[in-house]
């Protein structure tokens, strides 16, 4: 009887033990799949930005190997039709995460910031018109001045996305004022 119990004792040891490992194992790879979505949905973002990047002097483009700067325009409300133009930044906190800083130059409101997950690899690369004209692409680390670059690649751990910059990719509407 002794012998039995502690038998089944083992037995049962040994399945929580396999209970255990599998839901550690299904939780690492939850966690995998949730990680790999947040970051589709940064370069979401990182796209949508680009694609409304707007060639301003007074705010020039500006883009280095893990961090850019540029304006972009804000769709126009439904209520006024008026675009506003805002400085996205991204770049990478002390931790390692991806942050958009998004401010309203002239406005009183506070930036908006929104955090993506850290990123093993991130990383900015820029091409576009170079003087003097090159017949082939080439990709460069950094990139400054008023006009924006015409692609920007961004790698996102395994993830590589080229998003072409458009500046204004929206028609503002016309509205006469008073």
């Amino acid at each position: 009887l002794l012998v039995a119990t502690a038998a089944a004792s083992l037995a049962m040891i040994a399945a929580a033990t396999a209970i255990s490992a599998a839901l550690r194992s299904f939780a690492s790879v939850s966690a995998a799949s949730e990680d790999g979505t947040r970051r589709v949905l940064m370069l979401a973002a990182l796209e949508e930005d680009l694609a409304c990047a707007a060639p301003l002097a007074a705010i020039p483009f500006a883009g280095e190997n893990d961090a850019m700067a540029f304006a972009r325009l804000i769709s126009p409300s439904r209520s006024d039709g008026d675009a506003a133009v805002a400085i996205v930044r991204w770049s990478r906190d002390a931790a390692g995460v991806m942050v958009r800083t998004l401010t309203h130059p002239g406005a009183d409101a506070p930036p908006a910031i929104e955090r993506f997950v850290p990123a093993p690899v991130f990383r900015l690369a820029y091409a576009g018109a170079r003087v003097p004209p090159s017949e082939t692409l080439e990709w460069t680390d950094a990139w400054t001045g008023e006009t924006p670059p015409g692609l920007v690649r961004a790698t996102v751990g395994d993830l590589v996305v080229e998003a072409a910059v458009m500046p204004a990719n929206f028609a503002l509407p016309r509205k006469e004022r008073p």
